[in-house]
């Protein structure tokens, strides 16, 4: 059982991304949309890195790529809407930490539509979605098809 859930990376991806300046000092934070993007690639880098997952929460195929429900969820209020504050989560341990800010650094510059484009090109968001949306995206097939995207830095 994984240390983490889905919204203790959320949380901490949200407070990076109001905490990280854009263009001019303007502070434009993570929509949802993005969220699961950014969440899902920091799942698949950790199990293809890590050989273990992240978090426990499922993830599914649906129309504008890879959605973990619970997450989707705890943030489907704000709509299209930058999320101000993340739901109450565990603190981040710092090698976690670390490795999430290597994600964020590699995915975090990227709009929400590009990483929609980015998973949808990815087999295992669409062999899921083929099957129907809401079809679960196994952690086998995240890890086969992402061991050849992500390298370990540290081997």
């Amino acid at each position: 059982m994984s240390r983490y859930n889905a919204n203790d990376i959320a949380a901490w991806f949200i407070n990076t991304a109001n905490k990280t300046a854009v263009d001019n000092n303007v502070y434009e934070g993570i929509t949802n949309l993005k969220l699961q993007k950014i969440v899902f690639l920091a799942q698949a880098a950790y199990l293809a890195i890590k050989n273990k997952p992240l978090f426990d929460d499922k993830i599914q195929a649906w129309q504008y790529g890879p959605v973990i429900p619970s997450l989707y969820n705890s943030y489907k209020e704000y709509s299209r809407n930058p999320i101000d504050n993340p739901t109450d989560s565990k603190k981040i341990d710092g090698k976690t930490a670390s490795f999430l800010s290597d994600v964020w650094g590699i995915f975090g510059k990227y709009s929400a539509a590009q990483l929609v484009d980015y998973t949808h090109s990815h087999l295992p968001w669409k062999q899921a979605f083929d099957n129907g949306s809401g079809t679960i995206i196994t952690n086998k097939s995240i890890k086969d098809f992402y061991k050849n995207v992500f390298s370990d830095a540290e081997n």
